[in-house]
This record gives structure tokens, sequence and C-alpha cells, in this order.
């Protein structure tokens, strides 16, 4: 859900804090790798990394839903500085279901 919000409470002071989640850099250890799938998932996008570089990687987006429709991209992000941003995805059910969404990518025309 993308209006997830997180109470920090300081029991001391009884004082609550909410706080957005997409206001949290969760700050994830990842190294973008070609070849992998992976997740924001405070934003609930899944991408697929085609190639890296020292300074740069090529993403797909290729599940993205707005408003009820699917929406898909290619970016270039900078590495390391965008790491943290990504989860790589690991469980071989979802990589074989992304594997479908990128053949499917990949298959769209283009302009």
């Amino acid at each position: 859900d993308l209006d997830l919000k997180y109470d920090y409470k300081d029991d001391l002071t009884d004082k609550s804090n909410i706080i957005p989640a997409h206001d949290l850099i969760l700050g994830f250890d990842t190294v973008l790798k070609a070849g992998h799938f992976y997740t924001q998932p405070q934003l609930k996008f899944f991408y697929y990394c085609e190639a890296t570089t020292e300074k740069q990687a090529s993403l797909c987006l290729i599940e993205s839903y707005q408003r009820g429709v699917l929406v898909t991209a290619e970016l270039v992000v900078p590495i390391p500085e965008a790491n943290p941003y990504y989860i790589q995805i690991t469980d071989q059910s979802e990589i074989e279901r992304l594997h479908k969404m990128y053949e499917r990518f990949k298959n769209l025309p283009r302009e």
C-alpha cells in the first residue's frame, strides 16, 4: 500500500511521530548486477537489470501499476548511489513470474 505509514513512539515522553513509508530510505546493501531481478518494495515496482558498468546500471521496469494500468520503462541509474534502493529477488517462483514479465516487456512494440 503506497499510503503505508509508520508510527514511531518515544516510550519516555509518549510522543508519537508518524512517518510515511516513502520518506524512509531503507538502505539495502544491494549491488546491482546484470541478469538479476530486483524490487523497490516501497513502490512495489519490479525491475530486470540488463547491464552494468562501473558508473551505471541499465534497468527495465517490467512491472508497475499506475491506476490499475501496467507501466513499463527502460532507465539508467547511477551506481553505487542507486544500489540501496533495490532488493534482489531470490525466490525462484517469483523469478520465473518476473522472467515472463520481462519477455513480455521485450516483445512490446517500440517507437
